[in-house]
């Protein structure tokens, strides 16, 4: 039950969407280039973001997934998105250390996608049904 009720929070949270991104891995490996939040740095040594990414790997539907990083304001900022064909979700804004910042969308007290800026995806799962 708390799987599901874990499943069903994060699907809220995220926004259907199936864009085309800059998609940052190198050639054919599945190894993301670093990122701005990471300085250098890889994914794994952000213990949040390490946390998000092992629950949408435990998710049924982790296949849709996926982390993408840009700017807002020259400000570094982190994504969750999708492109799930059957959720109704919204899309999360992070900084670097994880605080929410809001979430993408056009209403008043949301943050226009028109402001991001050099958006890339910086992760997706091995098993990926989104075409970026």
């Amino acid at each position: 039950m708390k799987s599901y009720f874990a499943l069903l929070t994060f699907c809220i949270l995220i926004f259907s969407s199936c864009q085309d991104d800059a998609n940052v891995f190198q050639d054919d490996e599945q190894q993301p280039l670093p990122s701005k939040c990471l300085a250098g740095a890889s994914i794994s040594d952000m213990a949040w973001l390490q946390v998000e990414i092992q629950q949408i790997e435990q998710s049924d539907i982790s296949e849709y997934f996926y982390i993408s990083e840009g700017e807002i304001a020259g400000i570094a900022v982190i994504l969750f998105e999708n492109c799930c064909p059957f959720c109704g979700t919204i899309i999360p804004v992070y900084d670097c250390e994880g605080k929410l910042l809001g979430t993408l969308g056009n209403g008043e007290d949301q943050i226009r996608g028109d402001e991001l800026s050099n958006k890339r995806v910086i992760w997706q799962p091995q098993v990926f049904a989104c075409s970026l």
